[in-house]
């Protein structure tokens, strides 16, 4: 097999598939997709090209993966950024207007406590001078005082409006900004729209269910510590994604993996995987070690009631884990 380097946009030396395997192996991904009667259009051609990947030789994985990583991001992904500037926008904007309210308040008070001193000084028969300077002064804070009040209103008015925008982009965001995950808003839609699949084309479609522990996540006293935890959790559970899998925060620090194109058989051996990768990863808050303790279950998506199927895979949630059964399956997806 012939191999050549090319250089990557930092200069940095990479090597290219050579002798026509990567178009081999394109043709076993389109070869697969009809042997499994899939329609091969780009999305499921992308979900298989990920799958058959899988099974390929770390070196060819290494290969592609480097070809793969200087594509541009997807556009769920650039929502979800978009999404993250919105939010980080508004907090600015929101600290900024704090601010500048808490700078008219001081205004106002300075502006009492000038009134209060010239009054003590009419009554104490002070220096006339004195007291026309102090009232100089307070015209003068009164003209100022006037145009904050208008200029005060007019950010009250923008800041309304922006609020009442960033609701809306709240109320249709599908990212999980405290996890770095879609959200179950997301998540929900994408299972639709896979239900429309399966009874259209009998597509096979997984989902993968995990939490930490309870008590793991009682035995840390800060909840931004618990937060850390179950965020680094987070990341790698997506770490350990196809780009094709929607990993969301369902709530209640459940999260979970929608394996598209999965049976249930390879659906275990992804929950086989990730434990392995959960168990064998070092955790630390506040650089004292974590011994990791999660909760796995697994089912196939049908059709049907969902919240049922949610339900199911939630509930034997609490009889897996690191000292008994890694990860259990929902009996009807056996």
């Amino acid at each position: 097999m012939s191999e050549e380097l090319d250089l990557n946009a930092e200069g940095v030396k990479i090597q290219k598939l050579g002798g026509g395997e990567f178009e081999k192996f394109a043709q076993q991904v389109v070869k697969q997709l009809i042997d499994d009667n899939v329609a091969p259009t780009p999305n499921n051609y992308s979900i298989y090209f990920e799958k058959l990947l899988e099974t390929k030789a770390m070196a060819f994985k290494k290969r592609v993966n480097e070809m793969m990583s200087f594509e541009k991001d997807d556009q769920n992904n650039k929502i979800a950024n978009i999404e993250q500037d919105i939010k980080l926008t508004f907090s600015s904007i929101k600290q900024l207007v704090g601010t500048i309210s808490m700078i008219y308040k001081n205004i106002v008070t300075i502006k009492t406590l000038i009134k209060n001193k010239t009054q003590d000084l009419k009554i104490s028969n002070s220096s006339l001078a004195v007291q026309s300077v102090l009232k100089t002064l307070d015209n003068d804070i009164n003209k100022l005082t006037v145009a904050l009040d208008a200029q005060l209103n007019s950010i009250k008015q923008g800041y309304e409006e922006i609020t009442t925008i960033y609701k809306r982009v709240d109320e249709q965001s599908e990212f999980d900004d405290k996890f770095g995950v879609f959200n179950k808003r997301y998540l929900l839609k994408s299972v639709k729209k896979d239900l429309d699949d399966i009874n259209k084309y009998g597509y096979s479609v997984s989902l993968l269910f995990l939490r930490i522990k309870e008590n793991l996540l009682e035995s840390i006293q800060l909840q931004k510590d618990k937060t850390l935890l179950m965020r680094n959790a987070a990341k790698l559970l997506l770490k350990t994604s196809r780009r094709s899998d929607v990993v969301a925060h369902y709530g209640d620090g459940i999260f979970i993996m929608e394996m598209k194109h999965t049976d249930i058989v390879s659906a275990k051996k992804a929950c086989e995987r990730i434990s392995d990768l959960f168990y064998n990863t070092t955790f630390f808050i506040d650089e004292k070690e974590i011994n990791m303790d999660i909760e796995m279950s697994v089912c196939a998506l049908k059709d049907g009631n969902l919240d049922e199927q949610f339900a199911k895979a939630i509930n034997i949630l609490s009889s897996t884990g690191k000292d008994s059964e890694y990860f259990a399956v929902v009996e009807d997806s056996e």
